[in-house]
Parts: C-alpha cells; sequence; structure tokens
C-alpha cells in the first residue's frame, strides 16, 4: 500500500472495510482498531468522503457506526457528514459488499403484527433514548433527574410484563394463527423485553454498555434473539433487531461464547441487510445508539 494511487483507491477503502465488518463478526478488536484507522486514513488522504462515490460513502460510515458501537467510541467521521448522506435512499449495491453474484429478488415477508405489550415496550424505549437525546449540551440537575425518574418508570412498566407468555393459541384473535406463530410471538417478546431492560438499566446508571450490561444478560438476551425464527425477525422489522443487538454488542464484542458470536454475526448481518435495502433506516438507527453511547460516556455534558 505504498503507491497512494493504489492504496486509496475504492477497491482497496472496500476491501479494508469489509475487513473491518469481518472482525467484528469475529470479534477482533484489536485487528478492528487498525483496519478502521486505515479506512480513516485513506479516506483522508482521498480528500475526505466527498472524494468518494456513494455507495463507497455508505460501505465505510456502515463500518464506521458498526466499530464505534462495539468499540463505544465516537465514530472516525463528524456527524455532519453522517447526515448529509443519511439522507440518500438510494440502495447500496450487492457487489459492494461482497456478492461475487447478483441475489434474486425476493418478496418481503408478510408485516407480523407485534402483541401490544411488545409494541408498548419499544415505544417506552424510543421514548426514553429520546428524551436522553433531547437533553441540552449542559443539563441541569433536574433535566438529569426527569431522565432518572423516566429511566425507574420505563423500568418498573417492564418488570410488570410478563417475561415469556403474552399470546396462546386459545387467545389468539387472528383465527389462521398457529401455534408456531404463537410461539415465535412470545420469543420475540422476550428477547425485546431483555433488551429494553438492559437499555433502562444503562441509562439509569449513566454506564456504557460494557460495563452496565453483564455477560449473563448478554448471553441471555443472545439466546433469547437467537431463538426467534429469521422470518418473524423480516416481518417484525430488521430495524428493531438491530436496536436490540445494539445494547449488547459491547459487551459481547469479546466473549467466545457460541451465543455471543451468534450475536455478532446477527448484527452485521441485519446492518447490511437493512443497508442494502435502505440506508436512511440503518443509518438513523445506529446514529441514534451511538449518540446515546456518548452521553453514557458524559461526552454530551
Amino acid at each position: 500500500m505504498a503507491a497512494p494511487e493504489t492504496s486509496t483507491s475504492d477497491g482497496t477503502i472496500a476491501a479494508v472495510a469489509k475487513l473491518v465488518l469481518s472482525d467484528i463478526f469475529y470479534g477482533e478488536t484489536q485487528d478492528l482498531r487498525v483496519h478502521v484507522n486505515g479506512v480513516r486514513n485513506m479516506v483522508s488522504l482521498r480528500g475526505e468522503l466527498d472524494s468518494l462515490g456513494i455507495e463507497l460513502v455508505k460501505m465505510v460510515l456502515l463500518a464506521d457506526l458498526l466499530t464505534a458501537v462495539t468499540l463505544e467510541v465516537a465514530p472516525s467521521f463528524s456527524y455532519p457528514e453522517l447526515v448529509l448522506h443519511e439522507s440518500t435512499t438510494s440502495s447500496l449495491n450487492h457487489t459492494r459488499f461482497g456478492f461475487d453474484h447478483p441475489t434474486p429478488a425476493v418478496p418481503p415477508s408478510p408485516r407480523t403484527k407485534l402483541h401490544s405489550s411488545t409494541t408498548a415496550m419499544l415505544k417506552d424505549i424510543d421514548f426514553l433514548i429520546d428524551t436522553v437525546l433531547a437533553l441540552p449540551s449542559r443539563p441541569s440537575p433536574w433535566d438529569l433527574q426527569k431522565v432518572q425518574s423516566m429511566s425507574a418508570w420505563v423500568h418498573g412498566r417492564l418488570l410488570s410484563l410478563e417475561a415469556t407468555t403474552i399470546v396462546t393459541t386459545d387467545t389468539c384473535k387472528d383465527p389462521t394463527s398457529s401455534s408456531s406463530s404463537s410461539t415465535d410471538m412470545n420469543l420475540l417478546h422476550r428477547a425485546v423485553r431483555l433488551a429494553s431492560l438492559a437499555y433502562c438499566r444503562a441509562i439509569q446508571s449513566r454506564r456504557c454498555f460494557s460495563q452496565g450490561v453483564q455477560q449473563g444478560h448478554v448471553v441471555e438476551l443472545a439466546e433469547a434473539v437467537g431463538n426467534v425464527p429469521l422470518e418473524t425477525w423480516e416481518g417484525a422489522s430488521l430495524k428493531t433487531l438491530l436496536l436490540l443487538l445494539a445494547v449488547a454488542l459491547p459487551t459481547a464484542r469479546d466473549m467466545d461464547m457460541q451465543e455471543c458470536c451468534t450475536l455478532r454475526t446477527m448484527m452485521v448481518a441485519a446492518a447490511v441487510q437493512i443497508a442494502l435495502t435502505d440506508w436512511s433506516v440503518v443509518a438513523r438507527t445506529m446514529s441514534r445508539v451511538v449518540e446515546l453511547q456518548a452521553w453514557l460516556r458524559g461526552c454530551l455534558d
């Protein structure tokens, strides 16, 4: 990589960005730091993001956002740059992510109607995160107390909900629903509840995910997420899956347990899949998590 014309080419930058995704996938955090710094340096030599094509920009930003969430650090690229490209709705070209052959068009999974309790949990966590992100740059004690009160209230609601069974075949309103679909909804509910509790605990204690989310909780969440069939995630929203996995990723980054390997795999796969179809969704979702992590680290005070 000594020659500038080859060390900063589109192909070289794309190759190293793919290595970043691979490092997260396999939990190679030392290599991850090296490779993401390499991408940053190559883009800088090229003249920053504006000098790259839009598809390569998205690939670089996706790798950067996933790295920021995994390592709990600030993204390498500034937020204005990210917002500039976030609004672009064109999808990524499959070949940019290493798919050598065009993938056949797959019809979207039927939209899964979430149970009202599951929907309520997701709305509560979204509202709690929004409350944190809406804090002024120098929050007053009253502002911080408001976040604490909101977090405690959401946490209490989560604890009051059933941990497992929320839907039974007998009580399911849809006569076409099967026993397996009811089971899938219960599994999804459990995964959402575990992730929501993790967000609440991190915000209440204002500790980074890697400090506030214990390994045992990560394993439990990873098992819960892994038990939900893929078609259920696709029907419910891969964005939901991304949000659930993000809270556990920093703790799971160095764990060798099979469940944590699966969690990292699903995180990268979900992010890439969403980016291939709607870049703005993955950019907004990951940006909110990164900004929340900055607040947990005390970087927004």
